[in-house]
Parts: C-alpha cells; structure tokens; sequence
C-alpha cells in the first residue's frame, strides 16, 4: 500500500509512527487520536498517507489499545485502503456544492411537482422560496402541500385548462399565473415546464423553470392603459366634449 520495503520503511520512518502522514492532515490526525483515545480505547480516522512514488492515498485506519503484560499500552491499527471510495463521494460532495450554490444563484426557480390534480410538492429550490418569502416549511404548512394551492384562486381553473391544452399536444407546457407571497401581495410568475415520464416508483412528475415576471406584466398593463386613454382622448376630440 505504501509502497516501500520494510527496510525503507524503518530506514526513513524510524519510530515516527505518523511519519507517512500527509502533512497536511498531520495535525489532524494528532488531535484526533488524542480526543477518541479520551473517551475510550478505540479509535477510527479517514485520512491521507503519502506513498513512496509521492500520491496521496486515502486511508480508513481503526485502532485499538492493548495493555501489556509489564503496564505498558499499544495503539493496534488495521489499515484499510479508502482511496477510491473517498474520492468518490469527495467528487459527489463537490458536485453537490456546485448544484447548491447554481441553484441558490439562477435568476430563475427551479421546482418539481408531482401530475396529479394538486400538483404534490417535492422540491422548490431555494431562488423560488426567497422569491416567494417561504421557508419550505412554511409553504408545505400554509399550502398542504399542493402546488395548486399556491395559485391565486381566481388563475387556477385558467391554469388547468391551459395544462389540459398543451399536454395533448407537447410535454413541455408554458404557463403565466399569479402566485401567493408571505408578504400578501401577488406576484406574476412564468414558468416553462417538462412532464416526464412515470418513474420507477410508478409516480409522474413535472420539472419546470419559474421567473418573475411582475414588473414585465406591470409595465404592460401600464402601456395598455396608457394606449386605451390615447383613443379616448383622440375620441374626445374628434366627436366633441361628450363621450359616452
């Protein structure tokens, strides 16, 4: 495992029995002996040795203390090699961390919902929540759970109907709604989502992308406002001071 002959070993080692430790986990590996070592005679530590030909390697090393016959006590260790292991759900740490933070970043929610007639709630990832002021406890508490009872209620029957319509003809749906926020007001929400196949725990489920859209929603309210007084006022004046 390490990769020297017993000779090299007692040669460049001598009685350091740490010596193949990584430098960079030695202190580690010393307070943690210590600390276990306090509360009982076992002792299990994952860490780096360093090989003859200079790679690291991952190591699971369990000990145990033997007293001897004249009062003197031994640390026994079995030395399991880790490397592969370790370095596996390092990568899947790593990647976590990575999905985390583009998801806590994207200007955009993510959620995942399941296709039945209240959209069960599984995940809204942390952007959505923000957006909407919700931990998700409180969304599952508030709204049971259900999707469909975080639409404004007036938007709901539009929101099936629109689903109905486009699933015949795709799996990908597009949807414009108004949504409940912990502040009270209704904020207008865009999503584009994917109906996927039945997974294997037989249960349908939909992933969809959710944007904010109520400043865009606003501003054209505005226009169309501004565009519908325009013709009343060029109405105005062509036909006279009285309109009805």
């Amino acid at each position: 495992m390490l990769g020297y002959t017993a000779r090299e070993i007692d040669e460049k080692f001598r009685n350091r029995a740490l010596g193949f430790v990584h430098p960079d986990d030695m202190d580690y590996v010393n307070r943690e002996i210590r600390r276990q070592l306090g509360n009982g005679d076992t002792v299990t530590i994952e860490f780096r040795i360093v090989r003859s030909d200079g790679r690291p390697l991952w190591i699971l090393g369990t000990g145990n203390v033997v007293k001897g016959p004249h009062g003197t006590s031994s640390l026994i260790v079995v030395i399991i090699d880790n490397d592969r292991i370790k370095k596996k759900n390092l990568d899947m740490e790593e990647d976590n961390r990575i999905h985390k933070k583009v998801l806590a970043n994207l200007p955009a929610g993510i959620k995942c919902v399941r296709y039945d007639e209240c959209f069960t709630l599984e995940y809204l990832s942390p952007g959505f929540l923000s957006l909407l002021g919700f931990g998700m406890q409180e969304v599952m508490e508030r709204f049971d759970g259900k999707y469909l009872n975080m639409v404004y209620k007036e938007d709901r029957q539009r929101l099936m109907n629109d689903i109905l319509d486009q699933v015949k003809l795709s799996n990908v749906v597009h949807l414009r709604y108004r949504s409940y926020s912990k502040s009270g007001n209704l904020i207008w929400l865009e999503t584009v989502s994917r109906l996927s196949e039945p997974d294997s725990d037989g249960i349908q489920r939909c992933y969809s992308c959710v944007v904010n859209v109520t400043d865009t929603v606003t501003e054209m309210e505005k226009q169309q406002s501004a565009a519908l007084a325009n013709r009343y006022q060029a109405a105005v004046k062509w036909w006279g001071d009285i309109l009805f």
